[in-house]
C-alpha cells in the first residue's frame, strides 16, 4: 500500500484477523473504516500506516501481515488500482489463498482493477450510501465462514513453519488433528478461498507419517509377539525331546533286565542329559533376560528423548466409559495396570490398553494414541537427572451431570506419577482461568546459575562460587492427564471446565480449552511430553455448514 507504523487491534480468542489494503491518499477513509470495525472489538484489524522508505524490506513486512490475516479488505479506488504496492498486496493475498473482500470507495476503470478482484462482489461505500449501512454489510461478509477461515490461517501458519524447518516429522500434525484437518478440507464453504498446495502437502505428509508410525509400531509389536511365540515353541520342543528320551531309556531298561550294568549306565546318562539340558535352558533363559534387561536399561537411561505422546481413551464420536461404581474407568485401570511393570514402556502399555479396552467394551470404546517421540519411555525407570512435572485434572461435575469415578481416576494417576518421581499438581473441577494458569506453570524452564566445578574454576581462573547458565531443557518431561468431559466443536476437540458455556459453538470455543493448543503448550513445556485424555469427544457443534 502507499501508506503503510503498523496498527493492530488488541486480539481476543474469537476475533477474525483482518488486513486492510489501501492507498495513502485514501487514508482518511481507511481510518474511519478501521474505527468502525474496531468499535465493539469484534475484529483484529491490521493496517500499515508507516511511510515506505527507499531500501526498506517493505514486501517482507507486508507479506507477514497478509499471511497472519484471515481476510484481506481492499479499499478500491482510482488511487489504489494505480498503486504498485496495493497491486502487489492483492497478488500476495491471492498467492496465499486469502479471502479478499473489495470495498468500493470510488469507482475505478474496470481495465485497471487487479484481476483477482474483477470477479468478486464489492461492498459499496460509494454513491452517497450510508456509511453505517455499508459497514454493517461488510461486517456480515467478514463473519461469513468465520471458523473455516480461521482454521485456514492456523493450518497455513503451521504448514509454513513445517516447510521452513525442512519438513521435519516432528512439525507435522498427529492423531485427531489429522482427521480434523481432512474434515476441514472437505467442509470448504462455497465462496471460501481454495486451500493452498502447501495446505494439502502438509496434511497429506502428516497422514502418511502417522500411518508409517502406526504401521511400524504394529509391526514391532507383531515381531515381539512372534519372537515370544517362537521361543516358547522351541522350549516346548526341547522339553518334549528330553521327555521322549527319558521314556525310551526307561522302556529300554525294563526290557533289558539281564543287562544290569548297562541299564545303570543308561539311567545315569538319561538323568544327567535331562539335567544338563535344563541347566542349559536356564542359562539361556537367564542370558536372554539379562540381554533384555540391558536393552531396557539403555533405553530407559536415555537423556535425549524428544517428541510427544498423545493418548485418547476413545475414538471420535465415542463416549469414554466411567467404569463400575467405586472403581476406575476401563481405560485408566488398564493403563495403570500395564505401567505398574517397570519394564513396560508407555508406548507398549498404551498399545496393550487399546486392545484390552476394545475387547472388554465389545468395541463400544476404541482408544488410540499417536506419537513422534524418538524412543521408548519407561516411567518407572527414568534417569535421575531428568526433571519431571505433571498436571492431573479431573472434572467430575458439570451443571447437573456428575461422574462418580472421575475423581478416583485422577487420584490413582496422581499416586502413580508421584511414585515415578514427578512433581505433581492435581486440580479438581478447576475454572477455565485456573486451568490455563496451571498449564502455563507446567513449563520446565532451563536450569540456570549452576556453580562451576573446581577443575573448571582452576583452568578458567574464575573465583570460587562463580555461577554460569546451564542448559537444562534437553532432559525434561511433562505429563498432562485429564479425566472429565470433552466436546467436538467445528472440527476441533475441546476440554470442558465446570464454568464452560455450552450454549452455542461460539461460546463453547471461547470457554473451553482447545486440545490442539494444549498439545502445543506441552510441546513447549519440555523436550518430551505425554498427554493422556480419559474422555470422549462425542458431542458435536458445527456451525460451518
Amino acid at each position: 500500500m502507499d501508506g503503510a507504523d503498523t496498527t493492530v487491534a488488541t486480539a481476543g480468542p474469537e476475533r477474525l484477523k483482518v488486513f486492510v489494503s489501501y492507498a495513502r491518499a485514501d487514508s482518511a477513509f481507511a481510518d474511519e473504516l478501521v474505527a468502525g470495525l474496531n468499535y465493539d472489538g469484534g475484529f483484529e484489524v491490521a493496517i500499515d500506516r508507516s511511510d515506505i522508505h527507499a531500501g526498506e524490506a517493505w514486501n517482507a513486512r507486508l507479506a507477514a501481515l497478509i499471511a497472519s490475516a484471515d481476510t484481506v479488505v481492499f479499499l478500491l479506488s482510482p488511487r489504489s488500482v494505480a498503486s504498485p504496492t496495493c497491486r502487489w498486496e492483492v497478488e500476495e493475498a491471492a498467492r496465499s489463498s486469502k479471502r479478499i473482500l473489495p470495498v468500493l470507495v470510488e469507482p475505478a476503470s474496470n481495465d485497471e482493477v487487479p484481476e483477482p478482484l474483477a470477479a468478486l462482489n464489492y461492498v459499496r461505500f460509494d454513491g452517497g450510501r450510508s456509511f453505517m449501512a455499508a459497514l454493517g454489510e461488510l461486517r456480515r461478509a467478514l463473519n461469513t465462514d468465520l471458523s473455516w477461515l480461521r482454521e485456514h490461517t492456523r493450518l497455513l501458519d503451521r504448514a509454513r513453519e513445517w516447510s521452513a524447518a525442512g519438513r521435519l516429522a516432528n512439525r507435522m500434525l498427529t492423531g485427531a488433528d489429522i482427521a480434523a484437518a481432512k474434515s476441514w478440507l472437505q467442509r470448504r464453504p462455497k465462496d471460501a478461498p481454495e486451500p493452498t498446495e502447501l495446505h494439502r502437502d502438509f496434511i497429506l505428509a502428516s497422514e502418511r507419517a502417522d500411518a508409517e508410525r502406526t504401521s511400524a509400531e504394529q509391526q514391532r509389536l507383531a515381531e515381539m509377539a512372534q519372537a515370544q511365540s517362537a521361543r516358547a515353541e522351541a522350549l516346548a520342543d526341547r522339553e518334549a525331546a528330553v521327555k521322549t528320551l527319558s521314556r525310551r531309556t526307561t522302556i529300554g531298561l525294563a526290557t533289558a533286565g539281564t543287562l544290569t550294568a548297562l541299564a545303570g549306565a543308561l539311567a545315569y546318562w538319561g538323568v544327567n542329559a535331562e539335567a544338563r539340558f535344563r541347566e542349559e535352558q536356564e542359562l539361556r533363559k537367564k542370558a536372554g533376560q539379562e540381554a533384555l534387561e540391558q536393552a531396557i536399561r539403555r533405553a530407559a537411561e536415555r537423556t535425549d528423548l524428544k517428541g510427544q505422546i498423545v493418548a485418547y481413551a476413545a475414538s471420535p464420536g465415542q463416549l469414554a466409559l466411567d467404569g463400575p461404581a467405586g472403581g476406575n474407568s476401563p481405560y485408566t485401570a488398564s493403563v495403570l495396570k500395564a505401567l505398574a511393570d517397570p519394564d513396560t514402556s508407555v508406548q507398549a502399555a498404551l498399545a496393550a490398553t487399546n486392545a484390552q479396552v476394545v475387547g472388554s467394551t465389545q468395541g463400544q470404546q476404541r482408544p488410540f494414541y499417536a506419537t513422534d517421540i524418538n524412543g521408548d519411555l519407561f516411567l518407572r525407570r527414568q534417569p535421575a537427572s531428568r526433571r519431571r512435572k505433571a498436571l492431573v485434572v479431573s472434572v467430575s461435575h458439570y451443571q447437573d451431570a456428575k461422574f462418580d469415578n472421575v475423581e478416583r481416576d485422577a487420584i490413582a494417576w496422581e499416586t502413580f506419577l508421584t511414585s515415578c518421581a514427578f512433581e505433581v499438581r492435581r486440580l479438581a473441577d478447576p475454572t477455565l482461568a485456573d486451568w490455563k494458569q496451571a498449564l502455563a506453570s507446567l513449563r520446565i524452564e532451563k536450569q540456570r546459575d549452576g556453580a562451576l566445578p573446581q577443575p573448571l574454576l582452576h583452568r578458567t581462573g574464575l573465583r570460587p562460587g562463580t555461577s554460569v547458565a546451564v542448559e537444562g531443557g534437553d532432559n525434561t518431561l511433562t505429563f498432562f492427564y485429564l479425566s472429565g468431559i470433552g466436546v467436538y466443536v467445528n472440527g476441533r476437540n475441546f476440554l470442558v471446565p465446570p464454568d464452560a458455556d455450552m450454549t452455542t459453538a461460539s461460546t463453547a470455543q471461547r470457554t473451553c480449552l482447545d486440545v490442539t493448543a494444549i498439545n502445543a503448550e506441552l510441546r513447549r513445556s519440555a523436550s518430551a511430553s505425554i498427554v493422556v485424555l480419559d474422555t470422549g469427544f462425542a458431542a458435536v457443534y458445527d456451525t460451518t455448514r
